[in-house]
Protein backbone atom coordinates (compact mmCIF):
# COMPACT_ATOMS: atom_id res chain seq x y z
CA UNK A 1 0.00 0.00 0.00
CA UNK A 2 1.32 3.42 -0.92
CA UNK A 3 1.57 5.96 1.88
CA UNK A 4 2.37 8.79 -0.54
CA UNK A 5 1.13 9.14 -4.11
CA UNK A 6 2.03 12.32 -5.98
CA UNK A 7 0.81 12.80 -9.54
CA UNK A 8 2.09 15.51 -11.87
CA UNK A 9 3.20 17.81 -9.01
CA UNK A 10 4.19 21.14 -10.49
CA UNK A 11 5.36 24.23 -8.64
CA UNK A 12 5.97 27.56 -10.31
CA UNK A 13 7.30 30.75 -8.80
CA UNK A 14 6.36 33.34 -11.39
CA UNK A 15 7.96 32.18 -14.63
CA UNK A 16 10.39 29.83 -12.82
CA UNK A 17 9.46 26.13 -12.66
CA UNK A 18 10.67 24.52 -9.42
CA UNK A 19 8.91 21.17 -9.98
CA UNK A 20 7.82 20.01 -13.39
CA UNK A 21 5.20 17.23 -13.31
CA UNK A 22 6.77 15.00 -10.62
CA UNK A 23 5.13 11.59 -10.15
CA UNK A 24 6.10 9.71 -7.00
CA UNK A 25 4.82 6.72 -5.01
CA UNK A 26 6.26 5.77 -1.63
CA UNK A 27 5.05 2.62 0.09
CA UNK A 28 4.14 2.54 3.77
CA UNK A 29 7.29 1.97 5.82
CA UNK A 30 9.60 2.78 2.90
CA UNK A 31 12.49 5.23 3.19
CA UNK A 32 13.15 7.32 0.08
CA UNK A 33 15.97 9.82 -0.44
CA UNK A 34 15.57 12.67 -2.91
CA UNK A 35 18.96 13.66 -4.29
CA UNK A 36 19.89 16.67 -6.38
CA UNK A 37 21.96 19.79 -6.74
CA UNK A 38 20.98 23.18 -5.34
CA UNK A 39 17.91 24.42 -7.18
CA UNK A 40 16.82 20.95 -8.30
CA UNK A 41 13.52 21.17 -6.38
CA UNK A 42 14.26 18.96 -3.33
CA UNK A 43 13.11 21.46 -0.72
CA UNK A 44 10.07 22.45 -2.78
CA UNK A 45 9.04 18.79 -3.04
CA UNK A 46 9.52 18.20 0.70
CA UNK A 47 7.55 21.35 1.59
CA UNK A 48 4.66 20.09 -0.54
CA UNK A 49 4.88 16.60 1.00
CA UNK A 50 4.87 18.17 4.47
CA UNK A 51 1.77 20.21 3.51
CA UNK A 52 3.74 23.39 4.21
CA UNK A 53 3.21 24.50 0.59
CA UNK A 54 0.56 23.88 -2.04
CA UNK A 55 1.63 22.86 -5.54
CA UNK A 56 0.64 25.00 -8.49
CA UNK A 57 -0.92 21.87 -9.99
CA UNK A 58 -1.05 18.12 -9.53
CA UNK A 59 -2.48 15.82 -6.89
CA UNK A 60 -1.11 14.45 -3.63
CA UNK A 61 -2.58 11.64 -1.57
CA UNK A 62 -1.04 10.67 1.75
CA UNK A 63 -2.22 7.80 3.94
CA UNK A 64 -5.40 7.62 1.89
CA UNK A 65 -6.25 11.32 2.33
CA UNK A 66 -6.22 14.13 -0.20
CA UNK A 67 -3.27 16.12 1.15
CA UNK A 68 -4.45 19.36 -0.44
CA UNK A 69 -7.79 19.14 1.37
CA UNK A 70 -6.91 17.28 4.61
CA UNK A 71 -3.79 19.26 5.56
CA UNK A 72 -4.71 19.62 9.24
CA UNK A 73 -5.45 15.91 9.73
CA UNK A 74 -2.23 14.94 7.99
CA UNK A 75 0.01 17.30 9.95
CA UNK A 76 -0.52 15.20 13.08
CA UNK A 77 1.21 12.35 11.22
CA UNK A 78 4.02 14.28 9.53
CA UNK A 79 7.40 15.35 10.83
CA UNK A 80 9.33 17.94 8.83
CA UNK A 81 12.75 19.42 9.49
CA UNK A 82 13.74 22.18 7.08
CA UNK A 83 17.35 22.57 6.01
CA UNK A 84 19.82 22.45 8.89
CA UNK A 85 18.41 23.82 12.15
CA UNK A 86 20.89 23.33 14.96
CA UNK A 87 23.31 21.26 12.89
CA UNK A 88 27.07 21.67 12.84
CA UNK A 89 28.23 22.87 9.40
CA UNK A 90 31.70 21.35 9.86
CA UNK A 91 30.12 17.87 10.07
CA UNK A 92 28.61 15.92 7.21
CA UNK A 93 24.94 14.94 7.32
CA UNK A 94 25.92 11.44 8.44
CA UNK A 95 28.21 12.80 11.16
CA UNK A 96 25.47 15.13 12.44
CA UNK A 97 23.00 12.24 12.60
CA UNK A 98 25.50 10.03 14.40
CA UNK A 99 26.39 12.81 16.86
CA UNK A 100 22.80 13.65 17.83
CA UNK A 101 21.74 10.02 17.99
CA UNK A 102 24.66 9.27 20.31
CA UNK A 103 23.56 12.12 22.58
CA UNK A 104 19.99 10.87 22.63
CA UNK A 105 20.48 7.17 23.20
CA UNK A 106 23.02 5.48 21.01
CA UNK A 107 23.63 4.48 17.44
CA UNK A 108 20.45 2.39 17.25
CA UNK A 109 18.21 5.41 17.84
CA UNK A 110 17.97 6.48 14.19
CA UNK A 111 17.22 2.96 13.00
CA UNK A 112 14.58 2.60 15.73
CA UNK A 113 12.99 5.94 14.82
CA UNK A 114 12.80 5.08 11.12
CA UNK A 115 11.71 1.44 11.55
CA UNK A 116 8.17 0.96 10.33
CA UNK A 117 7.78 4.60 9.31
CA UNK A 118 7.57 6.19 5.92
CA UNK A 119 10.38 8.68 5.39
CA UNK A 120 11.35 10.99 2.55
CA UNK A 121 14.62 12.89 2.98
CA UNK A 122 16.42 15.39 0.77
CA UNK A 123 20.19 15.37 0.71
CA UNK A 124 23.29 15.93 -1.39
CA UNK A 125 24.99 13.03 0.45
CA UNK A 126 24.68 9.91 -1.73
CA UNK A 127 26.35 7.68 0.88
CA UNK A 128 23.91 8.77 3.60
CA UNK A 129 20.97 8.30 1.24
CA UNK A 130 22.09 4.78 0.34
CA UNK A 131 22.62 3.87 3.99
CA UNK A 132 19.28 5.20 5.30
CA UNK A 133 16.92 4.57 2.39
CA UNK A 134 15.80 1.64 0.29
CA UNK A 135 15.34 3.87 -2.77
CA UNK A 136 16.68 7.14 -4.05
CA UNK A 137 15.44 9.42 -6.80
CA UNK A 138 17.37 12.27 -8.31
CA UNK A 139 15.88 15.65 -9.16
CA UNK A 140 17.39 17.75 -11.94
CA UNK A 141 15.91 21.15 -12.68
CA UNK A 142 12.61 20.26 -11.06
CA UNK A 143 12.16 16.92 -12.82
CA UNK A 144 12.85 13.43 -11.56
CA UNK A 145 15.83 12.25 -13.61
CA UNK A 146 15.22 9.47 -16.09
CA UNK A 147 13.26 8.95 -19.27
CA UNK A 148 10.62 7.83 -20.22
CA UNK A 149 9.25 7.32 -16.69
CA UNK A 150 9.55 10.29 -14.40
CA UNK A 151 10.72 8.15 -11.49
CA UNK A 152 14.29 6.96 -11.70
CA UNK A 153 15.32 4.40 -9.11
CA UNK A 154 19.00 4.99 -8.42
CA UNK A 155 19.42 2.38 -5.67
Amino acid sequence: MSAIVATSLTQRYGSEVALDGVDLAVDAGEHLAVLGENGAGKTTLLRILATAARPTSGTLEMFGLDALVERRRLRARIGYVAHAPGLYPALSAAENLAFFCTLQGGAELLARIMRGRTAVIATHDHALANRLCQRTVELRRGRVAGVPTRLRVVH
